[in-house]
């Protein structure tokens, strides 16, 4: 009931993301409430464990977010295809003086109108269907894309307690992912469109431990359909399957993840996403850690901002430390749910754009995994926010490093001083 009252103030009463305080307070708060939460999940059953979840989302369907516009591009995109036309070749501030007065709205809020969109197909056809009753109703539209973010979540979470059912683990250990504020605040809150990427990654998950391996394909490609990030996943797979064996399943998830394109593909769609992806890697940073070590340093030597040479860079790197991190593991047997933990974790530390929603996936594996640093981060990363407090300004770089600080300290109590960590998620061990 407090972290209702709360989640209902944020969702209606809440000034903006301006507010840095007043959010980090009422954050703060829900993640004590949250830690108290665990402690008594195991005394639940499987049913009551998903109601309350599902609830607190509830309690947002009416919300127009207020911490993230992204929402009035999910809607715009719907909206376009509604007309008939392609979202991948249309720039919304192209199509400025021809549109109704919903539409004109959706475009007044966008926050990159002269971009083409960066969604792929699954999320296109979501947005689609979200838009189906109205195209050009900005509220119902929004509706409607909760509603359809509600039932993935809602998925999910029934995906989770079978997954932990089969590890033998306590079904309340789903709790980390479905009352975690910042998944709460985020994917059903402000309506990013993360929630569907990780529904087909836990449904990949849980089909694949129920070695229905092929189907388990198919989820994948959905999942990276919905965004690109689970193609992480794939080269973990690698030594569970054999070489012929991944070359097939590769194969499948490509002709899956491919096929969500048949509708939209030409060159100029091609084009268009090979230029949004350019600029997402030279032009935009936010929040990150390894980043803004390795640009603070080239600017004092170059004296500019060197992002259009470290921003490839970083990517290298990423690719570096997973191709490490794959041949370490294949020679042990661990936990697929560990691999991808890690992953997504060297991913997001070689990030320039590390936004709050993006850790989300790293709450849903960390139920399934034996490492849990990463429920420390759900909450460190609001810190982000702080961003937003004056309008034009670029991080702080003490917050920044605060955030990132504190995680370091998370990641080594886990690693190097386990009992320590239980003691702060106790349900966790």
């Amino acid at each position: 009931m407090l972290s209702a009252g709360l989640y209902l103030f944020i969702a209606y009463g809440f000034p903006g993301r301006s507010q840095f305080g007043i959010l980090l307070l009422g954050v703060t708060c829900l993640f004590i409430l949250y830690i108290w939460a665990l402690r008594h999940a195991s005394n639940l059953g499987a049913t009551a464990l998903i109601v309350a979840p599902v609830v607190l989302r509830l309690l947002f369907l009416l919300s127009i977010p207020e911490l993230s516009d992204d929402f009035y591009r999910f809607i715009w995109d719907g909206h376009v295809m509604h007309r008939n036309q392609n979202p991948y070749l249309v720039i919304p501030a192209d199509w400025a003086g021809q549109l109704s007065d919903g539409a004109t709205g959706m475009l007044a809020h966008m926050n990159s109108p002269e971009y083409h969109t960066v969604y792929p197909p699954v999320c296109q056809f979501l947005f689609w269907l979200a838009t189906a009753q109205s195209p050009d109703d900005v509220f119902s539209s929004m509706v409607w894309l909760r509603v359809l973010t509600v039932i993935a979540e809602t998925g999910t979470m029934f995906l989770m307690v079978a997954i932990l059912r089969y590890y033998k683990l306590p079904a309340g250990h789903m709790w980390f992912y479905g009352l975690n504020p910042l998944v709460v605040l985020e994917l059903t809150g402000n309506l990013h469109p993360d929630a569907f990427m990780i529904f087909f990654s836990v449904l990949f998950y849980y089909l694949w431990v129920s070695r229905k391996t092929w189907w388990s394909a198919g989820a994948l490609g959905l999942a990276i359909g919905a965004k690109l990030l689970p193609l992480l996943i794939l080269p973990f797979l690698f030594k569970h399957l054999g070489v012929k064996r991944f070359i097939s399943y590769a194969l499948i998830v490509a002709i899956v993840f491919l096929g969500g394109f048949i509708p939209f593909l030409s060159l100029e769609v091609i084009s268009g996403m090979m230029s949004s992806i350019h600029l997402y890697f030279r032009y935009f940073e936010f929040n990150a850690s390894v980043y803004y070590l390795i640009r603070e340093t080239l600017s004092a030597f170059y004296g500019y901002n060197p992002i259009a040479l470290v921003g490839p860079m970083m990517a290298g790197i990423c690719v570096v430390l997973l191709f490490i991190r794959v041949v370490f593991t294949m020679q042990k047997s661990t936990r697929l749910s560990d691999d991808v933990v890690w992953a997504f974790f060297l991913y997001l530390l070689c990030a320039l754009v590390v936004h709050p929603w993006y850790v989300t996936i790293l709450a849903a594996f960390t139920v399934i995994s034996e490492k849990k640093f990463a429920l420390v981060w759900t909450y460190l990363v609001f810190l982000s926010y702080h961003r937003y407090r004056t309008p034009g300004v670029d991080d702080s770089l003490l917050i920044i490093f605060l955030e990132y600080l504190l995680l370091a300290v998370a990641v080594w109590v886990e690693l190097y001083r386990p009992h320590l960590f239980r003691r702060l998620f106790p349900s966790a061990v």
